[in-house]
């Protein structure tokens, strides 16, 4: 299991420096007229790191109230300052990702997304490549 976590880690980890590498450099790279499909690969490779960021921020909620140290107010705020914003990440990711499936004009600014995933995402990978305890 460690071993599975280490290398869903470190894959979050990459494609969070992907995104926030394109991101950054999409104003000055990405003609709308020719219609680059870096994005539309880029979000195949976000989903499942949505999905591990929310499963990883449960299970770290469900082992922090159940170590019994709930006095400890650093650990209870990074437990659910984590859980809402993965949480908050994947409700507005898929609604979006979905949405451009069905050409929708009603979506969310995915400049509010990238920085989100590539903060979140980036952040539970690192806790979890470096992890060593089926604590985390």
């Amino acid at each position: 299991m460690e071993a599975l976590k280490k290398i869903a880690g470190i894959y979050m980890v990459l494609v969070a420096i992907a995104v926030g590498v394109q991101f950054v450099i999409s104003p000055f790279v990405d003609n709308a007229e020719a219609n680059y499909p870096i994005w539309s690969v880029l979000n195949w490779f976000m989903t499942p790191c949505v999905v591990f960021a929310l499963i990883s921020s449960f299970n770290d909620q469900r082992t922090f109230l159940n170590s019994g140290d709930l006095e400890n107010t650093v650990q209870y705020i990074r437990v659910k300052a984590m859980l809402y914003s993965s949480g908050m990440l994947t409700l507005m990711y898929l609604w979006n990702w979905l949405a451009d499936f069905y050409n929708s004009d009603i979506t969310v600014m995915w400049g509010f997304i990238d920085p989100l995933f590539a903060m979140v995402c980036g952040t539970i990978g690192v806790r979890l490549a470096l992890s060593n305890n089926s604590a985390s």
